[in-house]
């Protein structure tokens, strides 16, 4: 088997020119400079933008996990930051008040101690940008976390008006089930108050083509030069036009394809990825056995550093990241990840490689993941692995989650295997976590190896 030296795989430099790449082009971030505005990127935006420019004050954006909506929301700002107000909020669970202090705090108010007092104060914030001709608006991302009283009072915002006109626009983003949350009969106050409804719907695989391609032009290269058509066919099929899959599968094929020391990555590699990504109707625990996907957490917190990104990064750098990453808030694991289970069709691969040159997969444990509990049931022992923090996780909750319990020791432990982390409470959503082997703690009573 043919891999990289760990000298070679570990150099963020090596990687990014073993590509002729300028900048990483598959990161999760929502960098606005990569999006690809595809028709049903510009018929939501479009959309978004009627609901603002013609006040009409309340807009809804939902989509399935990963289609973009965040990145959309990032472009919005962008484009809109010169001639709006905006206050941009990423919502945990929000209680009205958090709501309301929150997007005072964006246009640099000053809370008045009440809830009373602080809705006199936006008011008359509004009242003046709206003689000075300036629209505010208020963007909601995760919007299907909003509790139903909250939902409620929002509608205390939206009396924000003139005989004309509204004063402040509210953008909702969620996922498929923010739609469902507003036809509910209790909700139904909020819903009609709704102006805009649009939906970001997956690529078609002709976009799905096109986007890979922009985001590799952005990045430096022409896609030609670093996958091969047949490698391109496997991972738009595999990705079902959901933009966050096309990200993770193309990014984990070209690490693949840098520690095999493939010039680019052909048809063989894509199939391995998309099959480490998506092997079987339950997630698989996968072990890590060669340097190509060892060395993918140490590679990707280098280029995160050399890009100038937190090492906090939402960049997965190996398959095995893939599978052990949450799901967005709202969704499942199997939801974000699930795949038609019919194998990909055999064709003719776009280049010959040996027997002895074929790039390795990882052993794969092939237990399940069943989610671990305490009480005397089992834990799941997943050594020598990685996960990533999901969006409204935090981190003791994914150690919980990964060991059946959460105390003192197994957090030292942890620590000790990921030490870029300075502050237990602020570990960003997308970050990946080094999860160490049983062997250096043990579990408090009552919970059993």
């Amino acid at each position: 088997m043919s891999v990289a030296s760990p000298s070679a795989v570990l150099s963020t430099e090596r990687f990014l020119q073993h590509f002729l790449l300028l900048h990483e082009p598959f990161s999760l971030t929502p960098d606005p400079d990569f999006l690809y505005l595809s028709d049903r990127h510009v018929e939501a935006l479009s959309a978004v933008e009627l609901g603002v420019v013609e006040r009409r004050g309340l807009t809804v954006l939902t989509g399935e996990v990963g289609t973009g909506k965040t990145s959309l929301a990032f472009w919005v700002l962008d484009q809109w930051r010169n001639s709006a107000e905006i206050a941009y909020l990423s919502t945990g669970t929000f209680t009205f008040d958090d709501i309301l202090r929150r997007t005072m705090s964006e246009f640099g108010l000053i809370t008045g101690g009440s809830v009373g007092a602080d809705l006199d104060l936006l008011g008359r914030f509004l009242n003046r940008a709206n003689d000075s001709g300036r629209t505010v608006v208020l963007m909601i991302d995760e919007a299907q976390n909003i509790p139903d009283p909250t939902f409620e009072q929002l509608r205390l915002l939206l009396n924000f008006e003139t005989a004309k006109t509204k004063l402040i626009q509210i953008v909702l983003i969620g996922q498929q089930e923010l739609s469902d949350r507003l036809r509910q009969e209790n909700l139904r106050h909020v819903a009609e108050r709704v102006g805009v409804r649009t939906e970001l719907a997956p690529l078609s695989p002709d976009e799905s083509v096109k986007y890979l391609e922009h985001r590799l032009t952005v990045a430096g290269a022409p896609m030609a030069d670093v996958f091969a058509p047949g490698a391109v066919d496997v991972i738009v099929k595999a990705s079902a036009g959901i933009p966050r899959r096309l990200n993770v599968l193309s990014h984990n094929a070209m690490l693949f394809a840098y520690g095999a020391e493939h010039e680019r990555v052909d048809r063989q590699i894509a199939k391995r990825t998309v099959e480490h990504a998506y092997g079987g109707s339950r997630l698989p625990s996968h072990r890590v056995t060669t340097w190509a996907v060892a060395a993918g957490l140490l590679l990707t917190t280098g280029l995160a550093v050399a890009t100038g990104l937190r090492v906090a990064s939402n960049r997965v750098p190996s398959p095995d990241a893939v599978v052990e990453a949450p799901a967005e808030s709202g969704a499942s694991s199997q939801d974000e990840l699930s795949t038609p289970g019919e194998e990909l069709e055999a064709t003719a691969a776009d280049e010959t490689v040996s027997e002895g040159d074929q790039l390795q997969a990882p052993e794969t444990d092939e237990r399940e993941m069943t989610p671990p509990t305490t009480g005397g049931a089992d834990v799941v022992d997943r050594s020598a692995t990685t996960a990533v923090l999901g969006d409204g996780e935090t981190l003791s909750q994914l150690i919980y989650n990964h060991y059946g319990f959460y105390d003192d020791q197994v957090l030292r432990a942890v620590l000790r295997a990921n030490p870029w982390i300075g502050d237990v409470t602020r570990v960003q959503a997308g970050s990946v976590i080094s999860l160490p082997e049983r062997t250096g703690f043990d579990a408090p009573s009552g919970v059993s190896d």
